[in-house]
């Protein structure tokens, strides 16, 4: 039934201009952004992650967020920023069990984008000893690795 009023009432069907779409927008670009529809592009991709300077396949201004996507000791995280903060602090928390279970670990990196490039400022793992003797130590470290990273526009 339903077939046979949408063939009354549409002979032929056809494609609507962007314009008379509905979406207020005479763009693709445009009617995205009033939807809110947003489109990704993957920039840099390495399964096994780098902790060096990372050449993106664009620039990360063309973008309106980024999405950094990490691993440090087999735990996967990512986080999102908007592309007019130009850096991004990539951090993990964690109670080790067999180190010292009494101390909290978080290990953080801190990477800079620079047009189509993306460079570690530094990295660190801090060690907060949670025992009577609270303590906060800080150490070089290398185990946050960038695995992919996704560029995300309208």
């Amino acid at each position: 039934m339903a077939d046979a009023i949408f063939t009354r009432c549409i002979t032929a069907p056809s494609v609507l201009p962007i314009g008379k779409g509905g979406t207020s927008g005479s763009s693709v670009k445009s009617a995205r952004t009033n939807l809110g529809v947003m489109t990704e592009t993957l920039l840099y991709s390495n399964s096994s992650g780098t902790i060096s300077t990372i050449t993106l396949s664009d620039s990360y201004k063309n973008y309106t967020y980024i999405e950094v996507f990490f691993n440090d000791n087999g735990v996967n995280n990512s986080v999102k920023l908007h592309t007019s903060k130009g850096q991004v602090q990539l951090t993990n928390d964690y109670v080790s069990s067999t180190t010292n279970p009494s101390s909290l670990y978080t290990h953080t990196a801190l990477l800079t984008f620079t047009d189509k490039t993306a460079t570690f400022i530094r990295q660190a793992v801090f060690t907060v000893t949670t025992s009577d003797n609270a303590s906060i130590d800080r150490t070089p470290s290398n185990s946050v690795r960038v695995t992919r990273i996704v560029g995300i526009s309208y």
